[in-house]
């Protein structure tokens, strides 16, 4: 089946705290909302903007893809937990072994404002743990609840509704008793008619959580504890941080342009100072005394005594408030130092002598120090440091903990790029070391820049407590440097390294290990390995053939595709040559005529809107000896993702081609008899109902029905549609959900095609009962002979949240409750005939073997087993960590286990498994 693809924590004698910033893509703006927590996390989120088109990626068949934004390490050090935006999940990496143990599915009621141009792109924005490192606390821009998970079972334990609209700050007592969330209240270019930087009337909120009770309180209105001052009403808390001491908590607020202290003894509170769009709010150690504000509208700095409330304002921070703006605020662990990274640029781009370049870039390089000892900014300052800041991890190391005197204190930066990629090949990623110590005697020699090999813009970062690694977080791996030798030390593959594709023949398996670059063989008689080949790009997806070799496709990342498809011994192992295609990159989807002799392949091109390259996508032929391939052009293919291939003749293939939401010429099927110049496409829908549907083909399958002697041969093929067109108008607009659309193919006496129409179209309107309801991921076609008597077909539903969605009266965008199953398809009255419930939590793929489906569901860690007769779920098979992927040969099931990096064998007539799982990444 296709496969689309602080204030500060003190541990021992180590002082930690990070920050992390949320970098926009494709836009710029300050980062808001980081606050400084007791518990040693420093979290925040920024406004999240809208696109016009979108190309929308499906987390359930882009199982190796990734988008992290937010990262937080435990006190002990033990663990990296980390936020995949586009999968909606939480991941959890074990610092010791350098490798992801763990998925956590978030859920998720999201209000329906944020329209379907944030679908693949809300998600958990805000982390917290608390300083026991028992509790991890999410909250999510678009959701308006605190999701929060217990560390020692990495499960959800709680999740605690109506904590405000758009949370952007949150914190965690000292005590680990509350916990502190601020939400502005509306939602950036949705609640401000399409405009990121126009403030609507109306109103956020701060909430406090008692961890012990779950019971919110919400603190929207105040009591002045100044008499004769009116109540205070929060318009847009931006950001909060409580006192050392925890008798107070601190808010800035955008709309009433202020700081507000809270007295948490009694819930009054009262404002401090005026403020001109203050950002971000932090407070030093209780020896220190002091509370800073950034302000964005007039670019200062406030330095508050938080005994007096005597404020002074640094207007002198070394920047133009034109050109940038200071955001978030980090202190360093002696509380001598504070560090405000100044961001936006006015020209929209960057680009210097070290070759690093951002496309389209927003955010400037600098960072104002301020010695809070003298309340003036430092001589120099800003520093430029060699990066766009997206975030800050602080390290401090005492020798003596009766003094506040550290020996060894360390600022780390994390680089970015707006867009997320590094434009150009020769670009160079890195980082910035500050070497506190040295700032009082020797500013200019404080910054060291760190080379990071990894052309993926970084998000967060996060340091080891004892101060040994630097963790970088890039959308799609997670880079290790050694904080001595300033040298990368490993790399984590975001979602595992897999395998995330498998196939079998002439009894040798292999599997795609995506996130190690490598593929996996396998003597399937003896269960034994045979060798691993390790030089790959990114192998996405592989197809064995039974001319006895291995086709693996490069498809390579966002920032570097690949361009070859390796062609591997199945026995020997032996990389035999490279095939490629001039201007064709990111090879995808791959087949092999029965016969062995042509091998098609796709091209994605780019996976993304947001591209560093230019993409080139389409269709290949390439015969049995040669290593260039003939490019197959059909008019409208061109730059968009070829998604599926098959090849179920030596005759003929079938196509699709993904494309923009927006862009329906580019979503189509296709099919070509082989060695033909040009394929003819086929609309979907017929000639008129495309622009209208706009369909985001997924996946496609071909059922041959046995000729008879008055009857030529023929076929038929299904179409799955993914998602299907937003209807309505933007922001109340929603999917119009997943659909099959079943064609009569006609072959002439030489076996190819003469003919292909459209039979019948199933799906396609926001209705409970649907096929896939905007999840749809794989299929699969079966029927009771070979003349095609009750051909069905079996559509796996993945229930992906992102696009699992319906409308209620409150404009809360819910689940639809056809994710997590099986919608059985009957493809010659178009109708559907039932759907399976019971599949497991996010089923992924569907293969068929001994007149059952076997459905291998991600989170749920089993393979449900269905009966094509009765279209029911027989059973369930445990398997390992994160299935992703199945594939049957001779009477066994062949599970691809992502996350522990196995592979699980089940007899397909006894569902038993029936070989220990064999790990096929070592």
């Amino acid at each position: 089946m296709f496969y689309f693809l602080k204030t500060i924590r003190e541990v021992n004698r180590y002082i930690v705290f990070s920050v992390m910033g949320l970098v926009l893509i494709g836009c710029a703006a300050a980062l808001v909302g980081v606050v400084a927590s007791s518990s040693g996390v420093v979290t925040g989120a920024g406004a999240v903007l809208a696109t016009n088109q979108l190309k929308v990626l499906p987390a359930a068949i882009l199982p190796f893809t990734s988008e992290l934004n937010r990262a937080v390490i435990a006190p002990d050090g033990s663990r990296l937990y980390a936020v995949d935006r586009l999968h909606n999940t939480l991941n959890v990496y074990d610092t010791a072994s350098r490798k992801l143990i763990k998925v956590i599915d978030i859920p998720e009621i999201v209000d329906n404002r944020w329209g379907n141009q944030f679908a693949n792109r809300l998600i958990v924005a805000n982390l917290a743990i608390s300083s026991d490192g028992t509790k991890l606390y999410i909250t999510c821009p678009g959701v308006q609840q605190l999701v929060v998970i217990d560390t020692a079972t990495l499960s959800i334990v709680k999740t605690v509704p109506d904590i405000g609209v758009n949370p952007v700050s949150i914190s965690v007592s000292a005590s680990n008793n509350q916990i502190y969330i601020a939400s502005e209240g509306f939602i950036p270019g949705v609640d401000t008619g399409g405009s990121p930087s126009t403030i609507p009337e109306k109103n956020g909120n701060v909430v406090i959580v008692d961890s012990n009770t779950w019971q919110l309180t919400n603190l929207s209105t105040l009591v002045n504890e100044v008499t004769s001052e009116p109540a205070i009403t929060f318009k847009h808390p931006s950001s909060l941080a409580p006192s050392p001491d925890g008798k107070y908590l601190y808010v800035t607020d955008k709309g009433n342009n202020a700081l507000f202290r809270i007295n948490l003894a009694n819930g009054q509170g009262r404002k401090i100072s005026d403020e001109s769009q203050p950002s971000h709010v932090a407070v030093t150690p209780s020896e220190v005394g002091l509370i800073l504000v950034s302000n964005s509208g007039d670019g200062t700095v406030s330095v508050i005594n938080s005994q007096s409330l005597g404020r002074k304002l640094l207007s002198d921070t070394g920047i133009s408030p034109t050109k940038e703006k200071p955001g978030f605020i980090a202190i360093s662990p002696d509380g001598k130092w504070a560090f405000v990274a100044n961001i936006g640029k006015s020209d929209g781009s960057i680009s210097d002598s070290t070759q690093r370049e951002c496309a389209n870039a927003g955010l400037s390089r600098s960072v104002s120090v301020i010695d809070l000892k003298t309340q003036q900014v430092l001589a120099g300052s800003p520093l430029t440091v060699d990066a766009e800041i997206a975030g800050m991890a602080i390290y401090g190391h005492q020798n003596d903990k009766s003094k506040n005197e550290f020996d060894i204190q360390k600022a780390y930066l994390a680089a970015t790029c707006p867009n997320g990629d590094l434009r150009d090949d020769n670009s160079i990623n890195r980082m910035s070391e500050i070497d506190i110590t040295l700032l009082a005697s020797n500013p200019g020699q404080a910054v060291t820049p760190i080379e990071i090999p990894s052309k993926k813009s970084a998000f967060a970062i996060a340091v080891k407590p004892d101060g040994s690694e630097v963790y970088v977080v890039h959308a799609d791996a997670i880079t290790v440097i050694d904080a001595n030798s300033r040298q990368k030390s490993a790399s984590i593959a975001a979602r595992g390294s897999g395998p995330f594709d498998l196939d079998v023949a002439n009894d040798v398996l292999v599997t795609t290990n995506t996130g190690a670059n490598s593929a996996s063989f396998v003597d399937t008689s003896t269960w034994t390995p045979l060798t691993t080949i390790r030089s790959l790009l990114a192998p996405a997806s592989v197809v064995a053939a039974s001319n006895g070799q291995a086709y693996v496709a490069n498809t390579g990342t966002f920032q570097t595709p690949g361009k070859s498809i390796s062609v591997i011994g199945l026995r020997t192992g032996v990389q035999e040559r490279e095939l490629t295609t001039a201007s064709l990159t990111a090879p995808f989807s791959l087949a092999v005529t029965p016969n062995g002799t042509s091998l098609i392949a796709g091209y994605a091109g780019g996976f993304t809107d947001y591209l560093p390259f230019t993409p080139q996508s389409g269709i290949s032929l390439f015969g049995a000896t040669s290593s260039t391939g003939l490019r197959i052009p059909p008019p409208n293919f061109g730059y968009e993702e070829s998604t599926r291939i098959i090849a179920p003749s030596n005759n003929f293939i079938f196509a699709t081609s993904y494309g923009a939401i927006n862009n329906s010429s580019r979503n189509e099927m296709l099919y070509s008899n082989i060695n033909e110049t040009a394929p003819t496409s086929v609309s979907l829908f017929g000639s008129t109902d495309l622009n209208e549907k706009q369909p985001l083909p997924i996946d496609i399958e071909y059922f041959p029905i046995e000729a008879t002697p008055t009857e030529a041969a023929k076929g038929k093929v299904a179409v799955l549609d993914y998602l299907g067109k937003p209807t309505g108008t933007y922001p109340d607009d929603i999917y119009s959900g997943a659909s099959v659309s079943v064609f009569d193919v006609t072959l002439g006496t030489d076996g190819k095609i003469t003919k292909v129409e459209l039979a019948a179209f199933v799906g396609g309107k926001p209705n409970p009962v649907l096929v896939g309801n905007h999840a749809a991921s794989s299929m699969l076609l079966a029927a009771d002979d070979a003349k095609g008597t009750n051909l069905r077909a079996f559509v796996v539903n993945s229930g992906d949240k992102q696009f699992s969605r319906c409308t209620d009266t409150d404009k809360k965008v819910k689940s639809c409750g056809t994710g997590n199953s099986v919608t059985v398809v009957d493809m010659t009255t178009g109708t559907v005939n039932k759907i399976i419930e019971r599949i497991g939590d996010k089923p992924m793929d569907i293969v068929q073997a001994n007149g059952k489906a076997y459905v291998p569901a991600y989170f749920s860690n089993h393979v449900a087993v269905i009966n094509l007769a009765s279209e029911t779920v027989e059973r369930t098979i445990p398997v390992g960590n994160g299935p992703v992927k199945v594939t049957a040969d001779q009477g066994k099931v062949y599970v691809a286990n992502s996350i522990d990096g196995t592979v699980t064998v089940i007899d397909a007539l006894t569902d038993q498994v029936i070989q220990p799982a064999l790990a096929v990444n070592p």
